[in-house]
């Protein structure tokens, strides 16, 4: 039992000195061009991390903490794509499930800064369907269309196409 601790105390201390260090090569800041502290955090962040300046990546958001999913497709997510792509810090390409993926990556780490929206709001679920007379109604999912979500958790996938929510049917 003693020889198994100070065979776990020995790893416990190494593991530290394996971790991998992240490059600043590798990071890029997302600020939003409408707040002004946005920038001047992005550039003290920047600064201080050693993150070079042509990581930045500046974009016109809407200021609210909460944003509907369509303005966050429209002001986030393509044109952070299209970032990507003009600064070569991606290759994508279709996989055997008709997803568009990342194959290749120079970007390991993107950071929001503050004035980044924080959250998608759900986009309204089209109305159930009425029951024919003296038809009981059909049971709903109340998941089902959900798409709400984090703006953080949106933009750890959003070099994958393809995905729900994004694809689910939209109120009209």
């Amino acid at each position: 039992m003693r020889t198994l601790l100070a065979i776990l105390l020995l790893l416990g201390g190494l593991l530290p000195a394996a971790r991998a260090e992240i490059s600043p090569a590798s990071v890029a800041i997302l600020y939003n061009s409408t707040v002004p502290d946005s920038r001047k955090l992005a550039e003290i962040y920047r600064e201080a991390r050693g993150i070079p300046e042509e990581n930045v990546i500046a974009l016109d958001m809407p200021t609210a903490a909460t944003i509907a999913r369509d303005d966050y497709e429209r002001s986030i997510l393509k044109p952070l794509r299209r970032q990507f792509e003009a600064r070569g810090w991606w290759r994508r390409q279709q996989d055997a499930g008709g997803l568009t993926v990342p194959v290749a990556n120079k970007i390991r780490v993107l950071v929001t800064i503050r004035g980044v929206p924080l959250r998608i709001s759900q986009t309204p679920p089209k109305p159930a369907p009425q029951p024919k007379p003296g038809e009981a109604p059909k049971p709903q999912d109340p998941l089902a269309g959900r798409d709400d979500a984090s703006v953080d958790s949106e933009l750890s996938m959003f070099g994958i196409e393809g995905l729900p929510p994004a694809d689910l049917p939209r109120a009209t």
